[in-house]
């Protein structure tokens, strides 16, 4: 009888397993796939689809213990090439999210789900491209963009000890890029735009909780 009180005892434990409400802070490194589209382009920057990977940080803050809301920040790098035939354009961004994170309260077999919903409250990319055709000549461009926008997400967390996981998420964002300036053969321009970029990622990474 004892014997199966055990295996019952630890069957519930991996059954209802979640770990995310007993850590004050939750830091997470993540690394993916990202693709996209970038709509709104101009003579300088052909837009169309992107594809590339990103890599992530965040940390978030669980202020009231068994609540299952955190606040945070995430920092993510994406490194993006055009996926358009003839076309050299590249982009490569930094940039940081404000994010609230909550899952639930209870996890099943270990797996604890999670959404967060981002806010960019900073962002910038530089898109280069070596083999423009402007005019009937071969230029290089540079473009640095600002971004702003919004970010999405849902994610599953596996506990494999009381305060380490596994991660494995999948985000949409959307963001607009304004263009700060153009320069074409190191001359620069004063052509301001903007362009809208909607994108999905998917990433694995690890959690540890403090």
């Amino acid at each position: 009888m004892f014997r199966w009180l055990k295996f019952g005892i630890i069957g519930i434990y991996f059954l209802f397993l979640s770990n995310n409400s007993f850590a004050l802070i939750d830091v997470q490194a993540l690394v993916g796939s990202d693709s996209g589209t970038i709509s709104g382009g101009n003579a300088f920057a052909n837009g169309g689809k992107t594809s590339g990977t990103v890599m992530g940080v965040a940390v978030h803050l669980d202020p009231i213990p068994l609540v299952p809301v955190g606040f945070g920040i995430g920092i993510g790098a994406p490194t993006l090439k055009s996926e358009d035939s003839g076309i050299d354009e590249t982009y490569t961004g930094f940039f940081v999210d404000l994010e609230v994170m909550a899952w639930t309260p209870i996890g099943f077999f270990g797996i604890t789900p999670y959404a967060k919903l981002g806010y960019r409250a900073y962002g910038l990319y530089e898109m280069k491209n070596s083999k423009a055709n402007i005019g009937g000549t071969i230029q290089e461009i540079k473009i640095p963009l600002e971004t702003s926008g919004t970010k999405f997400a849902v994610g599953a967390r596996y506990s494999l000890l009381p305060l380490i996981g596994l991660l494995l998420e999948v985000s949409s964002q959307k963001e607009e890029l304004k263009v700060k300036s153009v320069e074409v053969n190191g001359v620069d321009l004063s052509l301001p735009g903007s362009l809208d970029r909607s994108a999905t990622s998917i990433m694995l990474g690890v959690e540890v909780g403090i």
